[in-house]
């Protein structure tokens, strides 16, 4: 880069006292050569004055200075100071010098921004074509019109962290990226508008009393045929609803995408009972109805689902069996392995499957509950589970205080039915979840919580407006954090339901029918519910009108007055 030096010690003579040395500067010092003489002749003091100006110490050095230009510029500023004075003339040589200086150095100072430019823009060039395996020739300044500086030859998958330098002018056809692993088909749909509000009992239809966002139609009716509203070739059922519906349970057709809604019958002559099965297609139309097992058992009460998907069907008579049965018919009804009584229903716990655990309830006053432990797992035929060998123990609780304390098993039955009798008679509905088994006692009107790992016991009082009749069945929807209730006599009968806090709530009511509600079931995509009041032998179907399960989103839960955590 060219500088602007001061140079001490060194005098150079500028302007030359004679016509000569002028007239050697350039065109600009030689128009004015024939005044400067002039002026020399006629003072001999202005001559003495140029000769001491000629001594000026300030110059410009560099290497494309003009000596010959600068010579003529002083020779002109000399030739103006008869009409300007002495100060005025030294004034302008320096403003000249300034700003001769100031331009000299701009120039300057750009031409080596633009040769740095130039250099560092030829280093990250030749950089790339090093990561690329590219040619290291320099590209041109000038934009040029073809769309890529890369050629076309460069493997798609190049590194994407290599910056591209010129964009192409032209957008390319070919993706740069390997396309998104499994994009969305579809856009994603606008969230669905939550209608259902628990316990919020505002709508009334075919004689029930449902909570906000709920809508129900009646499937079948005791004494009539079933309307076959998904059956393209009937219109109703061969043979009529049995009577006294009671416990159920739902099953998904292993052959289908339907399921079968499976029902005791509570008829307590002799060898008149049953189970019948209402079977539904995908969209939840009935499709048909027939008998699974008819005559041979007596007061088929309630029960419960296997892990395997059987029913077992318990008998509430004296010398009552729990019996196992096939919804689909590939086996015969089999009884489990235990001893007799009045039996209502059935819950298990296979978390150890090496030590599966099987609970039954018996509804009578000194009925203790049952736990029985198969001594053979064969995990390849469950079914035998219910008819191995094995151990059978009862339920003992030892209260410590109002409503906690622990328990334990025995195999003195003698002494379990007296505990049964003062702690947990008449007890109905049974269900495990997680840890905890639920179960209800309809004499005391409580709701007892097992925690089965390590042995400890709660209660809670289920008056005070919960249920008008008492708890009956328990049914819990998987995932849902909620266990429902039937009821069993009263004046309102419905079902209810329990959250994790301890809240309870109704989910629906009748008083139109006054009898027994029970045979609570889901279906499997948890949609639809399906309720039973059985002496009326009304059969119900329960729908959210949002669409949702009902273990989905859910409004706020309401309560009824008066009702609260107990």
């Amino acid at each position: 880069m060219l500088r602007l030096d001061k140079q001490d010690n060194t005098t150079r003579t500028i302007i030359s006292s004679t016509t000569s040395d002028v007239s050697a500067s350039d065109s600009f010092g030689s128009n004015r050569d024939a005044s400067t003489k002039s002026n020399q002749d006629s003072s001999g003091n202005q001559a003495a004055t140029a000769t001491k100006f000629t001594t000026t110490r300030n110059v410009i050095v560099g290497e494309k200075a003009n000596t010959a230009y600068f010579r003529g510029f002083w020779a002109e500023l000399y030739a103006l100071k008869e009409s300007r004075g002495l100060a005025v003339l030294w004034a302008l040589s320096l403003i000249c010098l300034l700003v001769a200086a100031t331009v000299w150095n701009h120039y300057q100072y750009l031409e080596e921004e633009e040769q740095n430019d130039e250099s560092l823009a030829a280093a990250r060039l030749n950089n790339d074509s090093n990561l690329l395996g590219l040619p290291t020739t320099l590209p041109s300044m000038v934009p040029s019109d073809l769309p890529s500086m890369v050629p076309s030859s460069i493997p798609s998958d190049a590194p994407s962290s290599v910056p591209t330098h010129l964009p192409s002018l032209e957008p390319s056809t070919a993706p740069t990226r390997t396309p998104t692993r499994n994009p969305t088909p579809n856009p994603t749909p606008p969230p669905t508008r939550i209608t259902y509000v628990p316990g919020k009992l505002t709508r009334r239809e075919n004689g029930l009393l449902l909570s906000e966002g709920l809508r129900s139609r009646l499937v079948a009716r005791t004494g009539q045929r079933v309307r076959l509203d998904g059956n393209d070739n009937r219109v109703e059922s061969s043979i009529k609803f049995h009577d006294q519906p009671d416990g159920a349970a739902v099953f998904a057709d292993p052959n289908g995408d339907g399921w079968v809604y499976v029902s005791n019958s509570e008829v307590k002559e002799r060898n008149q009972g049953g189970v019948g099965g209402i079977y539904f297609d995908r969209n939840g139309r009935t499709i048909d109805y027939k008998m699974l097992q008819q005559g041979g058992t007596t007061a088929n009460c309630s029960g419960g689902k296997t892990p395997w998907n059987t029913w077992v069907t318990c008998e509430e008579t004296e010398n009552g069996r729990a019996l196992q049965l096939d919804p689909f018919g590939s086996r015969g009804i089999q009884e489990m392995t235990m001893d007799r009584g009045y039996f209502e229903a059935f819950a298990f716990d296979i978390r150890d499957r090496n030590h599966p655990r099987f609970f039954v309830t018996e509804d009578k006053e000194r009925g203790p509950i049952r736990r029985f432990s198969p001594s053979e797992t064969n995990w390849d035929d469950p079914w035998q589970l219910l008819h191995a060998p094995g151990s059978l123990q009862y339920l003992v609780l030892e209260p410590q205080g109002n409503n906690k304390g622990t328990f334990r098993w025995t195999t003195d039955k003698g002494y379990a039915k007296t505990n049964a009798a003062m702690y947990y008679p008449y007890t109905e509905g049974i269900d495990v979840w997680r840890h905890q088994l639920f179960f209800t006692s309809k004499e005391k009107r409580e709701l007892f919580i097992l925690h089965l790992d390590n042995k400890t016991f709660e209660k809670q009082s289920t008056v005070a407006g919960v249920f008008d009749g008492m708890p009956d069945q328990v049914k819990r929807i998987v995932d849902d954090g909620l266990l429902y209730f039937c009821e069993e006599g009263g004046i309102e009968n419905g079902v209810h339901a329990r959250d994790e806090n301890g809240w309870f709530f109704t989910i629906l009511e009748s008083d139109t029918f006054n009898d027994e509600s029970t045979g609570l079931a889901f279906s499997p995509n948890g949609k639809r519910m399906y309720v039973a009041f059985q002496h009326s032998g009304m059969i119900y179907d329960i729908w959210r009108e949002d669409g949702l399960p009902f273990h989905g989103q859910t409004l706020s839960v309401r309560y009824h007055e008066f009702r609260g955590r107990r």
